[in-house]
């Protein structure tokens, strides 16, 4: 279990850091041509996300995985 967990650290730290690139590619080569509210929005889009994506891990990790183990 111990090793599923490291993985499931790295994909989503991964993940988050590829989104992470993603959003700055996004801020330096597309925003400019949009308004402020604009890319206020992608800004609160792309903290809901983050907050899902390690939301959804922590409860995968220690959550359902704990309990499901408890049950066994």
């Amino acid at each position: 279990m111990e090793r599923k967990r490291k993985v499931g650290v790295l994909v989503t730290m991964v993940t988050l850091l590829a989104w992470v690139i993603f959003i700055m590619a996004f801020a330096l080569l597309w925003a400019p041509s949009l308004d402020l509210f604009q890319n206020i929005v992608i800004l609160l889009g792309s903290f809901v996300a983050a907050v899902t994506i390690g939301a959804g891990t922590y409860a995968y990790m220690y959550g359902w995985e704990a309990s499901r183990e408890k049950a066994d």
